[in-house]
């Protein structure tokens, strides 16, 4: 009876834990819902391109895998060419996140208290809390990540059968997940390297079962439409991807390594970065381990030879900070605490960065220069005082030699004007170099940022005269400007 009695009331806790994550996971979803529809930040660059995207239809794309522009097509398709529009399947991924990363956690340690703190970690974590309100190739791919995660410690590693039906669906699960996942981003192809380590570490014999290869094969399949685009275009988004990690010497040794650990220490906050590195030295090597600790291994050998984005090694850090939250039940009460103070500090950072105003108005000098939201801010200003332009001059094509102000005005302008991309001053190529753009004959309206007409384009045209300077500002501070020249 006392046995009934005690299990029931574990029963009860479970259910209590598990509601109080579903609670809190919609309760922001919601506020997010309200933020985007109403809150001051535009769509970064990167966004728009993604969305502008849809209106040159192909398999892939030069920069990314099309499974971003995709979800933008089916939520925009709901919700309009609108903020919530286009990030609607990025809230469902913020949201998702957590909850994924208390599933994991609570199925590879069996504990719930590790599962309530990978949880709020996770809510608290910068760069999914304040980064993944943006729609970016970096939520879909971390969402399915989690999800094939999920999978792997659902696995029943000790029944070898491979006729075993339920181990079957998690593996063509695991297939699917991370098929979607290089959909979305082509790092996602690091999880079979590290699922093959953690095998042959700890599961040599399931290295001959056909599950694991029809896992991968289902996959790779999955890629067809990334694979044709590219070999109808000379493999340009692998060129692409080798120029990006080509070694520069700005960004080489130890001043590019600090900037890499500066960078993943903001990403999941400084204080839970000090002791997720504490715990990749003195912990064990759970399967958690397999999946995040040569990531950020390998991120940090590169970091030696070339600039290493943020985002990149998102996969594995967040992995890790799951990794981490295992081990906190039986840590020692200052650990604990300071990882509170860790999550408090976060989620200020967090609040801070979804508007940023909010400093200013406390007192704080923050230039717009310094300001990490500076390519959310200002669009809607310039896009709304280039319509305004466009209307007296219907029909007038729009060009411009910056795939960020490209896209930034397309989605910005009210009239969503087909705005065209001309690479006059020689930079990296994006997709907008390779889309086949109507011959136009007549005067065009040029627009740049730095209000000036580069040789390229002065050399296309008989003429260019200053028509007129858009200013974006708020609260008397300005946010962007550019300038709009006439060139026939």
């Amino acid at each position: 009876m006392q046995r009934s009695l005690t299990s029931f009331v574990k029963m009860q806790n479970v259910k209590n834990l598990n509601g109080l994550v579903i609670a809190v996971s919609f309760a922001l979803l919601i506020i997010r819902l309200i933020f985007v529809i109403l809150g001051p930040l535009d769509l970064a660059p990167d966004e728009a391109q993604y969305w502008d995207w849809i209106r040159y239809p192909s398999w892939s794309y030069v920069t990314k895998p099309p499974l971003t522009t995709w979800l933008i097509y089916l939520s925009t398709s709901i919700f309009g060419n609108t903020f919530l529009g286009v990030r609607f399947f990025a809230l469902v991924g913020q949201t998702l996140v957590p909850i994924l990363a208390y599933a994991i956690v609570k199925q590879h340690s069996g504990e719930e208290k590790s599962a309530l703190w990978a949880f709020w970690l996770m809510l608290a974590m910068p760069l999914i809390a304040a980064g993944g309100i943006i729609m970016s190739p970096d939520v879909p791919s971390l969402t399915l990540w989690l999800l094939a995660l999920l999978f792997v410690m659902k696995i029943d590693w000790t029944n070898l059968d491979h006729k075993f039906w339920p181990n079957w669906l998690l593996w063509i699960g695991i297939g699917g997940a991370i098929g979607l996942a290089g959909l979305a981003k082509p790092t996602a192809a690091m999880f079979y390297p590290l699922l093959g380590l953690f095998m042959l570490v700890n599961h040599r014999k399931w290295l001959f079962k056909p599950q694991v290869y029809v896992a991968g094969i289902f996959s790779f399949t999955m890629q067809a439409p990334v694979f044709y685009w590219n070999a109808t275009h000379n493999w340009a988004m692998f060129a692409h991807v080798t120029d990006q990690t080509n070694s520069d010497s700005r960004w080489a040794g130890f001043s590019s390594l600090l900037d890499f650990i500066g960078g993943q220490a903001g990403a999941v906050g400084p204080i839970t970065f000090l002791v997720l590195l504490w715990v990749f030295a003195c912990g064990k090597k759970g399967a958690l381990w397999y999946f995040s600790f040569p990531v950020f291994v390998g991120f940090t050998l590169v970091s030696l030879t070339g600039k290493v984005q943020v985002n990149w090694p998102i996969l594995g850090m967040t992995t890790a900070v799951l990794l981490l939250a295992t081990y906190l039940p039986n840590a020692k009460k200052a650990v604990k605490y300071a990882l509170i103070l860790g999550i408090i500090l976060n989620l200020t950072v967090v609040i801070l960065a979804h508007d940023t105003f909010i400093l200013r108005a406390a007192g704080v000098s923050l230039k717009v220069k310094n300001d990490p939201t500076k390519p959310l801010l200002g669009w809607r200003g310039i896009g709304e005082q280039l319509g305004d332009i466009l209307a007296q001059y219907p029909n007038t094509p729009i060009l411009t030699s910056r795939y960020q102000t490209t896209a930034g005005l397309a989605f910005h302008t009210p009239q969503k004007p087909l705005v065209r991309y001309v690479n006059a001053e020689n930079r990296r190529h994006n997709h907008y170099d390779y889309i086949e753009w109507q011959p136009h004959t007549g005067p065009m309206l040029y627009v740049n940022e730095g209000n000036y007409v580069p040789k390229g384009i002065a050399d296309m045209f008989n003429s260019c005269t200053s028509l007129s300077k858009l200013t974006a500002t708020r609260r008397q501070t300005t946010l962007r400007t550019a300038g709009v020249f006439w060139c026939e």
